[in-house]
This record gives C-alpha cells, sequence and structure tokens, in this order.
C-alpha cells in the first residue's frame, strides 16, 4: 500500500529527553511556550499550530523498544522569529546556551544557534533583504 500524503501534515517533532521536567521547564520558562499536556515521562508544548512532543527514556523504551543513551544530538530544529537580535538577548538573559551567535549567511538568513537541556540544536532566524 502507497501512503497517500495530500492533504496531510506533520503533526508533531518528537524529542528524546534525559529529564521531563528539566525539559518541560526549559520550553516553558525559558522559551516562553506552551505546555499543552504533562504526564509521567511525556509533555506536549505548542508552538505555533505544530506540536513538540518531548518523551523520556521510559515512554521511549515502551514505544520503541530501545534505551536512548544520548538524546538531543541528531537533529536540529529551525524555527523563524520577528526580530532575531532581540529574541537572541532575551534568551541570553535567561541563560539559554548559545553555540553560534547571529552571524548572516550568504543565503539571506540571519541565524543564530543555541541547544536545550538535552543537546538538541535549534536554529533561530530572520530572512533579511
Amino acid at each position: 500500500m502507497v501512503m497517500q500524503y495530500e492533504n496531510k501534515k506533520i503533526e508533531a517533532t518528537v524529542l528524546f529527553v534525559k529529564d521531563i521536567k528539566k525539559a518541560v521547564n526549559f520550553y516553558v520558562e525559558k522559551l516562553d511556550l506552551e505546555k499543552t499536556e504533562e504526564q509521567e515521562d511525556f509533555a506536549n508544548i505548542k508552538i505555533g499550530n505544530t506540536n513538540i512532543a518531548l518523551l523520556g527514556p521510559k515512554v521511549v523504551n515502551d514505544l520503541i523498544g530501545k534505551k536512548i543513551t544520548n538524546p538531543g544530538h541528531s537533529s536540529l530544529i529551525a524555527a523563524e522569529v520577528e526580530d532575531l537580535d532581540k529574541t537572541y538577548k532575551e534568551l541570553k538573559s535567561k541563560r539559554v546556551n548559545f553555540i553560534k551567535e547571529p552571524k548572516m549567511q550568504s543565503w539571506g538568513q540571519y541565524t543564530a544557534y543555541f541547544t536545550d537541556q538535552d543537546g538538541h540544536i535549534w536554529e533561530i532566524f530572520t530572512w533579511k533583504k
């Protein structure tokens, strides 16, 4: 059977995390995102009309039968922001760990990169004309 993709969307980005409480704190307190659900080893965070599902070790093992020992080192999430410099300063003031300061890219994107508590890499960007 061939999967039909017409009128489909990606429902969520799923991130494996070591500690659900620390992950929720990062996304809610530092990034000011909305937590829409939290259970023992799971939380859902809303960003626009996309969900970020945070899965702790127990849920990951139950779902896929695999222990994840090093979450966060094989993905990058990109999010467009209205004012990169302002967002960068706000996040720095909350002690977000930036791995690359704002930089103009040759293709017209102005970018900066940070990591969450588990090492997931985030790109925040604006397009410059």
